[in-house]
């Protein structure tokens, strides 16, 4: 039952027929794959099947467990007094464009803090995906930092904004396909 489990799941992964739940089991792969191995060994050795059970869940969380605890690079170390990390770049002549791509969450109810954020990002083009009808009323309220905006937020399956100080000489929001994922779009005006 453990085998049949571990690999029907790794079969929706690898057959992507349901992104939802393909997007909850991926990180899930490498505990699978050993699930898988252990209960395998348990079908070659009929006699004693716990043992290789239990010695590869052992071995699977344990492999998993020091994979983290020995990544190669940490996380990004926050400054104090700046809302977003600058990294220095050599001066270019011509004119440059901040983009600030941001993921609000669906159950991120703070919107208070998501306005402020935002107002004092610095950024000159905003995207804002997990954007749905309940955040729709910041729109209104970011216009007088952001006054140039397309969003499709009112569509829970879309939930996209794209917020400019730059004016939009064409700007949008649609689907590929009728199952496809949503998108916002803008082409600045002038020189940015």
């Amino acid at each position: 039952m453990l085998l049949a489990t571990a690999n029907l799941a790794l079969i929706l992964i690898l057959a992507g027929a349901s992104a939802a739940i393909t997007d909850m089991i991926a990180p899930l792969t490498g505990h699978l794959i050993g699930i898988g191995l252990a209960a395998s060994l348990a079908l070659l050795l009929r006699r004693r099947m716990a043992l290789p059970v239990g010695a590869g869940l052992i071995a699977t969380i344990a492999l998993h467990a020091w994979l983290g605890l020995a990544s190669c690079c940490g996380a990004p170390v926050a400054t104090a007094n700046a809302s977003l990390t600058k990294v220095a770049h050599p001066m270019i002549s011509t004119p440059s464009l901040t983009v600030l791509a941001l993921n609000t969450w669906h159950r991120n109810n703070d919107f208070e803090r998501l306005e402020t954020y935002l107002a004092d990002s610095g950024a000159d083009v905003v995207v804002l995906s997990e954007f749905g009808p309940a955040k729709r009323s910041l729109l209104t309220r970011l216009r007088h930092v952001y006054p140039y905006q397309v969003d499709c937020a009112s569509e829970l399956p879309c939930a996209l904004a794209l917020l400019s100080r730059a004016p939009f000489e064409a700007s949008g929001a649609g689907r590929i396909d009728a199952d496809k994922p949503a998108f916002v779009w803008a082409r600045l005006g002038g020189s940015v």
